[in-house]
């Protein structure tokens, strides 16, 4: 399954291509769009790191082995500590 960090007209046109593909994947979008065009897959709305366990909860409870980070290049700082955390030693999941 692969974890999509969503939000940009980037993230929607390869969550399609993902679709189309039957390649499991889930959209996350940090929820500060009140009404964002839809996804062409599942899609969760929200805060997805917690401090402290960082995404381990949707990493282990979900079965996530890829992230892919197509958020908005001003996010990526933020969205690369993240990425650190959830591909650390002791998860097998790549970050794209």
């Amino acid at each position: 399954m692969i974890l999509l960090l969503a939000g940009t007209t980037e993230a929607r046109n390869l969550a399609g291509y993902l679709a189309a593909h039957d390649v499991a994947c889930v959209a996350s979008l940090a929820g500060v769009t009140r009404d964002p065009v839809a996804y062409p897959v599942e899609t969760r709305v929200g805060r997805i790191w917690r401090r402290g366990r960082g995404f381990a909860p949707i990493s282990t409870l979900r079965g996530i082995t890829a992230v892919i980070d197509a958020t908005h290049p001003f996010a990526t700082p933020h969205h690369r500590t993240h990425r650190a955390d959830m591909c650390g030693a002791r998860r097998a999941v790549s970050a794209l």
